[in-house]
C-alpha cells in the first residue's frame, strides 16, 4: 500500500492540449520532452491544457505558465491545414512572453 502511493505521488502526467491535431508528414524527426504543450489546429483554434485560448490571451498564459516553471521550453502541435500566419503570431506571442525555445512538432513518415 505504501509503494502505491509512493508511485502515485511521484508519477509525471502528461498534459495534452486537448484539440485533435492531422500533423505535417515530414522525413526527419527529433523527439524533444516539453511542458508546455500548444495546440494549432486546422481552423486557427489555439489550445493549452485542454482549453482554447484566444491570441490575445496567449502571452498573460506564458506568462503563467513561466512563473510555474521558469526556463520552460514549448512545443506546438500544428496541424497541416492550419494558416502559417496564425503560427508566426503564434510564435511571436510566445517568444514576446518569454518562451525562449519553441519547438514545432509534426508528423513523421513512420
Amino acid at each position: 500500500f505504501i509503494l502505491l502511493i509512493f508511485f502515485i505521488v511521484t508519477a509525471t502526467f502528461v498534459k495534452t492540449p486537448g484539440a485533435v491535431i492531422n500533423k505535417v508528414d515530414i522525413e526527419s524527426v527529433e523527439s524533444i520532452k516539453s511542458p508546455i504543450i500548444i495546440a494549432l489546429t486546422a481552423t486557427d483554434e489555439i489550445w493549452i491544457d485542454r482549453k482554447e485560448v484566444q491570441m490575445r490571451e496567449i502571452y498573460a498564459t506564458m506568462q503563467e505558465m513561466i512563473e510555474d516553471n521558469p526556463g520552460a521550453e514549448a512545443m506546438i502541435q500544428v496541424d497541416a491545414d492550419s494558416t502559417s500566419g496564425v503560427l508566426q503570431e503564434l510564435m511571436g506571442a510566445m517568444q514576446d512572453a518569454g518562451i525562449v525555445k519553441i519547438d514545432v512538432s509534426t508528423q513523421s513518415d513512420s
